[in-house]
């Protein structure tokens, strides 16, 4: 029992640290779990110990995991969160749960991202609209299924604006947080293939699909020009974002995953991607420190190309370049790439 309340105790303490110093975290955590002040203080001093969905709540409500108090020093499994992505309504709850795990990020002083990148990182696509609508078209047709899409082909005129919004608050979000991103050349071939999977099947129409490339080759405009930079920048704006925000790493071994660590202050937490849009997230120590040694290997196995370095960007981006034009002359040809 003593052992359970001083867990409690520390997971609460870890979610108050995380808040606005100005909130009051007792009257937050009583609306939140619908009991009194007084209640909420005997959890907060761990008279009182938490029900498990009590936890669930908490833990949802503050991106905050339990998992890492649990056994710290076991050997056995590592416990993850899920987020399980359910069929036709689950996209924009998808998509508040990163913006509001990049906000919580950002509330940190002291902050990095890295991301070892089998895919493209779907906020590159978010200043680009009908290259955006189309990966979230995409994304809710065909890996969710999503039953109002059924039968649909896309449609840039019908772009959803709150899903659009939702992108662009997540955009603003990222921009400010650095990060460390590893490429290969495979990585951009699933939005390629993606792109020619739908023009292929009729679901795109010609000219929507040269306008989706046409995007597609301004986004790797911009990330060359970031690259260079050494920032993360809105697009059209060379001015905006803040110095040393974005650092490229070129591997030349394909990437087997998509693979997301946070650091924040002295905390990390580790995201995994299942099911292309599922998430396994975890801050237990010993994974998140087995997640760093990968990255630290691949780092030495990896070439920066971001501000220094500039053949070895220039060659990189070139073959991007030459890939996305590829998929242009088959399209106006009236064929995809295979």
């Amino acid at each position: 029992m003593a052992s359970n309340l001083h867990i409690q105790t520390s997971f609460l303490n870890l979610v108050k640290d995380k808040i606005d110093p100005a909130i009051s975290f007792v009257d937050e955590l009583a609306e939140l779990l619908n009991v009194s002040k007084d209640s909420a203080y005997r959890r907060l001093r761990g008279e009182t110990l938490l029900s498990f969905e009590e936890i669930s709540l908490i833990s949802d409500k503050y991106k905050v995991s339990v998992d890492g108090f649990l056994n710290p020093r076991s050997n056995e499994s590592v416990i993850f969160n899920t987020q399980n992505i359910t069929p036709a309504t689950s996209y924009l709850p998808y998509l508040s749960s990163i913006h509001d795990h990049l906000a919580l990020v950002n509330r940190f002083e002291n902050k990095c991202f890295t991301y070892i990148a089998k895919d493209i990182l779907p906020m590159h696509y978010y200043q680009f609209p009908t290259l955006s609508w189309f990966k979230s078209f995409f994304w809710q047709k065909t890996i969710l299924n999503s039953e109002k899409m059924t039968g649909l082909p896309f449609d840039p005129t019908h772009i959803d604006e709150e899903i659009s919004g939702k992108c662009q608050t997540i955009w603003n979000e990222f921009m400010t947080i650095p990060s460390i991103e590893f490429w290969s050349d495979e990585t951009i071939n699933i939005t390629l293939r993606q792109i020619e999977y739908y023009f292929d099947i009729d679901l795109i129409k010609q000219e929507d699909a040269l306008v989706i490339v046409d995007e597609l080759a301004q986004m790797v405009a911009l990330l060359r020009e970031e690259a260079r930079m050494g920032k993360k920048m809105h697009i059209n704006a060379p001015n905006s974002g803040h110095h040393n925000t974005f650092n490229l790493y070129y591997n030349e071994i394909a990437i087997g995953d998509n693979t997301m660590l946070f650091q924040m202050d002295n905390q990390r937490i580790c995201f995994l991607t299942y099911n292309t849009l599922s998430v396994l997230s975890t801050s237990d120590v010993r994974f998140c420190e087995n997640i760093q040694n990968h990255i630290d290997n691949i780092t030495q196995k990896s070439t920066l190309i971001s501000q220094g370095a500039e053949k070895s960007r220039n060659r990189f981006f070139n073959r991007m370049d030459a890939k996305v034009q590829a998929l242009e002359a088959k399209i106006k040809n009236g064929n995809g790439l295979s």
